[in-house]
């Protein structure tokens, strides 16, 4: 009896050792000879959105023009204080947004003067070892920012307007078209939306996501113009 007792003991254990250097792995640095064999051999982006080719390779891009944030609004911002801001900058070009308990998070960066994007490409990632499934929205808001409008199209985080990112996923590059004012507002403001909703929607601890590297592309008579977001 002691030695089955000893022997169960003993798997306890082993599983808890096993679990804890599967976490280790899932933290494990980017110095790491697998994550460097990773990089080494991941392709550099290049694509080609409605037939306008957007070179993102690092060798186009060591001196990218730049647009500036005017700010990252929350549009569910309630009047009474929360334990933490839900929506903040973390630093040039990273942005997070944190679901609500059982409703929809999201933030609008901007408001942006002059012609919108004709499409955008970002990163989107859960940041946090312990997030649980998080589904994020991105695309371009058209005109002032209406926390009404938002909720009626948004706020049931359909699977057909949202993404979904695994827990302890590395997280995914986004590339889509952005819808175009009409002719007869060109001067309208526009400002990129960031949406979140837990999965399921009352599991929300550590559950931030984070969007960067995104980069805006203009079409112009010219041609197309690729902005990093700052």
């Amino acid at each position: 009896m002691r030695d089955a007792l000893q022997r169960d003991k003993s798997i306890v254990e082993l599983r808890a050792l096993l679990a804890s250097y599967e976490e280790r792995l899932s933290r494990s640095s980017d110095w790491t000879p697998d994550s460097h064999a990773a990089r080494a051999y991941s392709p550099e982006p290049l694509f080609l959105l409605n037939d306008i080719a957007v070179d993102l390779r690092s060798s186009e891009l060591e001196s990218p023009p730049v647009i500036e944030a005017p700010a990252i609004i929350d549009c569910f911002k309630p009047e009474q204080p929360e334990p933490f801001s839900f929506v903040y900058k973390v630093t040039n070009g990273v942005f997070r947004v944190h679901p609500r308990q059982s409703k929809l998070t999201a933030a609008v960066i901007g408001p942006f003067t002059g012609p919108p994007p004709s499409g955008f490409v970002a990163t989107a990632q859960t940041t946090h070892g312990a997030a649980p499934t998080v589904r994020f929205h991105l695309s371009t808001w058209l005109g002032e920012i209406d926390s009404t409008m938002i909720e009626a199209k948004f706020g049931d985080g359909q699977v057909g307007s949202f993404l979904t990112v695994p827990p302890r996923h590395q997280g995914f590059l986004v590339a889509t078209d952005c819808p175009q004012p009409p002719a007869a507002a060109p001067e309208s403001p526009w400002g990129l939306l960031l949406a979140t909703i837990a999965d399921p929607p009352d599991e929300v601890s550590h559950a931030w996501a984070e969007f960067s590297d995104i980069a805006l592309i203009f079409s112009g008579d010219s041609g197309t113009e690729v902005r990093l977001l700052s």
